[in-house]
């Protein structure tokens, strides 16, 4: 595991008062085995209402396929301002401007799921972090990616938040593949080139089986009209978690733009870790 990188402090409105609550972002890297994973961690200012002897509940952000950590810098910054660490980081290969090492031709969700496994490792060994505390959050594909982490290390993971998550990723590689003998090396299907290792192993992979075997809250927000993964899929999850949320926002499509969506899904994302951190009330109010 690598931790590197300078510290920057910002500040900026909490929430409900005037006064300025201070965090700082570093670099950090993890990764294991020559494999590099860049990421940004917000920490908050010692002593606001979320932290508990001096270590922070911790959010750990995961972006969706082609995207990057800053896709998920919005929730990043309003968790800080919450009083909590976040973490935002590029998947290996997920993206083609990607800061992280790998190429998208060797990327996959299970590929995605070793990359969280090793921040989960790295952030949970740090002393300003509660590991008892932590929190998975994930976009799209990486909302999959987060729910099936989730399901494999429940113990290590107090809540889940999906955002659309893509669990249509299957059923859609079955619909374009009949068998693995037709999946090729280079597959430009999708508005970002992959390889066969994305494919693969998703043409008898069932997501409900894995994911589902999560025993803890799950809060599930996803747009009336998107056109990408259809909210049937959020529908299903809701219905199959033992303990499932599910909000739709109505008119949001596939993403929650700056913006109404955006405060909508951050509202609910807030009160949910709130509640389950165990704070009555909002670090600033």
């Amino acid at each position: 595991m690598i931790e590197t990188g300078c510290k920057r402090s910002m500040a900026r409105k909490a929430p409900h008062k005037g006064e300025q609550m201070t965090f700082t972002t570093q670099e950090i890297h993890a990764g294991q085995g020559g494999k590099d994973i860049f990421g940004v961690l917000y920490t908050p200012a010692q002593g606001t209402a979320a932290s508990s002897g001096g270590a922070f509940p911790l959010v750990i952000f995961s972006h969706g396929f082609g995207a990057s950590h800053q896709l998920m810098r919005g929730y990043a910054e309003a968790a800080a301002r919450l009083g909590f660490a976040a973490y935002i980081f590029d998947f290996c290969g997920g993206s083609t401007a990607s800061r992280s090492s790998g190429s998208n031709l060797s990327m996959s969700i299970f590929t995605e799921q070793e990359d969280l496994r090793d921040v989960i490792a790295l952030l949970s060994a740090r002393p300003d972090i509660d590991s008892g505390r932590l929190f998975l959050c994930g976009e799209s594909q990486g909302g999959l990616v987060s729910a099936l982490t989730a399901a494999a290390m429940p113990d290590s993971v107090r809540g889940l938040i999906l955002l659309y998550p893509a669990l249509c990723i299957p059923d859609d590689a079955r619909r374009r593949f009949a068998s693995v003998a037709a999946i090729k090396d280079v597959n430009t299907e999708l508005w970002m080139p992959v390889g066969r290792l994305y494919y693969e192993r998703l043409l008898d992979f069932d997501a409900f089986a894995h994911i589902c075997a999560y025993p803890k809250e799950v809060l599930i927000i996803h747009g009336s009209k998107d056109e990408v993964v259809d909210v049937s899929y959020s529908q299903r999850a809701q219905q199959e978690y033992q303990h499932a949320a599910l909000h739709i926002i109505e008119g949001a499509g596939h993403g929650f733009p700056p913006g109404a969506y955006f405060d909508q899904a951050r509202q609910l994302i807030e009160e949910y870790v709130l509640r389950l951190s165990g704070q009555d009330t909002r670090a600033a109010g």
